[in-house]
């Protein structure tokens, strides 16, 4: 009987443990999410240093982060004022997923209109130091509208990208 007990309490025990585990688990969608309002607060309150912590270890490394993030910074021309709320999606399998999440209808004080979105890896098993953010990009949506056709398919001319878009 007591070793009934005993298991029985054991059983309870890891299946409490577990439930915390299963509750601190985020889906892609729910990651995409919560990076997607930080990278948003970072861009309202102009924090450069955090934005920086979002970025994959792999990106870190092989780009100019810092003066990627100026520029960005630098490219909105004025404080933003409104936004709408963010999209997600995501692709790939656990073991290789890709997730993103984009921000549209940014408006600034000078009344321009911006979306700033982001790719990520959510899981990468074969390369861990690619999962975070691999890009960030910044569309100027009033600029973009006044150009023509052909000057919109070079998306330099109305948007800056911070990382890569190289996964």
């Amino acid at each position: 009987m007591k070793k009934r007990i005993i298991n029985l309490m054991i059983v309870i025990i890891i299946m409490l443990s577990s439930c915390g585990k299963i509750s601190d688990n985020k889906t892609p969608d729910q990651q995409a999410l919560e990076v997607q309002n930080q990278i948003m607060e970072c861009f309202v309150n102009e924090d450069k240093e955090t934005i920086k912590t979002l970025f994959s270890e792999d990106i870190i490394q092989k780009n100019d982060i810092d003066s990627q993030i100026e520029d960005a910074f630098e490219y909105i021309d004025s404080e933003i004022i409104s936004y709408d709320e963010p999209k997600t999606g995501e692709t790939g399998n656990i073991e290789k997923k890709d997730y993103g999440a984009r921000t549209t209808n940014i408006i600034t004080k000078n009344g321009t209109k911006y979306c700033i979105g982001f790719k990520g890896w959510y899981s990468y098993n074969e390369i861990p130091e690619k999962v975070g953010v691999y890009c960030i990009a910044v569309y100027n949506e009033t600029l973009e509208d006044s150009l023509s056709k052909e000057q919109k398919n070079d998306e330099s001319n109305y948007s800056v990208i911070i990382g890569s878009w190289e996964k």
